[in-house]
């Protein structure tokens, strides 16, 4: 009897550790979160005092002292935090710990997207482009494009953090002015043009074009990496045929038309530039998800 008594016991210690450390486990799952300024959290506390923020966190979700949230920097690390002192005009919280953010992709996405006509379609690329790990979107105005700026900036941003916490991201996708075609390719091409020139005036006192370079170096640094164009109008090569060459990229541009696509001009500016293009094969994807397939299939391949 008194086996079966201690076995009894054992048995029931064991279910009620097990229950605590799934219920641990869950609530780590679970837990909201929250990107927050940077300089609200200090190694061992944090002091949340944006408006929106504390009325989400009272008002919405109920929050109370001894809960629990995960509040992020925007560095890449995540701190677990419980909630001490709640009032109006600002939520304090203990520093529980810190840990790196393990949620980024190892290849940086920048999806150049051509701005839809109707601006919900935009709102669905950045959201669902944040879920799959892009980290930049850079809205672009081609000849075909009929809006020539975001609607909404404050809301395309808002759209941009939800997704980012939901999806446990570490970091915010940047979210660029919009730019034109011409602008982007031709801004490389200048660029070149201004490297000879730069050559052939080394040694004298003109500093204009060093100047016109630098600035122009700047804004097409980001060129400098694998430059991908969807060309509606080609059947060759298949975005798939290119994977394999581009696996160990650390950054890879995304060019995407607008409905209607490309124009083969703007295709020849791209192709003249360096850019590289390809085709998604005999189906017709429309522009807020063409981007979002070719960024899975590099992200997951």
């Amino acid at each position: 009897m008194r086996i079966l008594n201690r076995l009894h016991l054992f048995l029931k210690v064991e279910s009620f550790l097990l229950i605590f450390y799934n219920d641990a486990i869950i609530q780590r799952i679970f837990m909201h979160r929250f990107f927050v300024a940077p300089d609200s959290i200090s190694s061992d506390s944090a002091f949340l005092k944006e408006k929106d923020l504390i009325h989400q966190l009272t008002k919405v979700l109920r929050i109370q002292a001894g809960d629990q949230i995960i509040l992020l920097d925007n560095s890449g690390l995540e701190y677990s935090a419980e909630i001490i002192e709640i009032s109006k005009k600002e939520i304090q919280a203990r520093i529980i710990n810190q840990k790196q953010n393990t949620s980024e992709p190892d290849q940086e996405i920048v999806l150049y997207q051509a701005l839809p006509k109707n601006p919900g379609k935009f709102e669905q690329v950045i959201q669902h482009g944040t879920e799959i790990g892009i980290v930049k979107f850079v809205p672009v105005i081609t000849e075909r494009t009929e809006v020539q700026k975001i609607r909404n900036l404050e809301r395309a941003q808002r759209i941009i953090r939800e997704s980012a916490e939901q999806s446990e991201r570490g970091k915010l996708p940047e979210l660029s002015e919009p730019i034109s075609w011409n602008k982007i390719w031709s801004q490389k091409e200048q660029l070149q043009h201004l490297e000879q020139a730069k050559s052939r005036k080394s040694g004298t006192s003109d500093r204009t074009i060093p100047s016109q370079f630098e600035k122009l170096e700047r804004e097409t640094e980001q060129l400098e990496h694998v430059n991908l164009v969807a060309d509606s109008y080609a059947a060759k090569p298949l975005l798939g045929e290119l994977l394999p060459e581009i696996k160990n990229e650390k950054t890879i541009n995304i060019f995407i038309g607008p409905e209607g696509g490309l124009t083969k001009n703007e295709i020849e500016l791209a192709k003249n530039a360096g850019a590289l293009t390809f085709s998604l094969g005999p189906r017709v994807l429309r522009t807020e998800t063409a981007g979002l397939s070719v960024a899975s299939a590099i992200l997951f391949s």
